[in-house]
């Protein structure tokens, strides 16, 4: 497996998920922007979320926002120009949906010069735990905006 850099593993993809999450969150006026780097993609257990996968010849990766109820919902009204009572559930999966496929197709353009034929998949809502497959490697990148959680899992495999 080929990383964005062209070596193997995973890490080399930090930078750009970093990078295109926190671009895409404060491009939608979010404030207070904090992120912290973790360990391994673990069991998300609870909350809400959505999924998106890049792949190519060399790599399946796999994107994952989490966060809790309270934190899908600020996120969707901020992305939405809502008030939170204006939402509902499928508004909040959609807003969700549209944040991993804004994350993923920036991160495809970040390294599109080093990895080629990248492909975006569509994005997917997730309500419960998000499982890095079997074994795939990977991180997390917990991020905090306006005081909510977003969980940003990352996780590698052979395609």
């Amino acid at each position: 497996m080929h990383s964005a850099d062209g070596d193997s593993g995973v890490d080399a993809w930090r930078g750009a998920v970093r990078t295109a999450s926190e671009d895409v969150l404060a491009g939608l006026g979010m404030a207070g922007i904090e992120v912290r780097e973790r360990g391994a993609f673990r069991v998300s257990q609870g909350g809400c979320g959505s999924l998106i996968s890049l792949v190519n010849d060399d790599v399946a990766l796999q994107l994952a926002f989490m966060s809790d109820e309270r934190g899908a919902r600020f996120l969707a009204a901020a992305m939405l120009g809502l008030d939170d009572g204006e939402l509902d559930t499928e508004l909040v999966a959609d807003a969700l949906c549209e944040l991993a496929n804004m994350v993923g197709g920036l991160v495809k353009s970040h390294v599109t010069a080093r990895t080629t034929g990248l492909r975006l998949g569509l994005p997917i809502h997730v309500d419960g735990a998000a499982v890095p497959p079997t074994g795939a490697v990977g991180f997390e990148l917990d991020f905090t905006v306006s005081g909510h959680p977003l969980r940003v899992g990352v996780c590698a495999s052979a395609p």
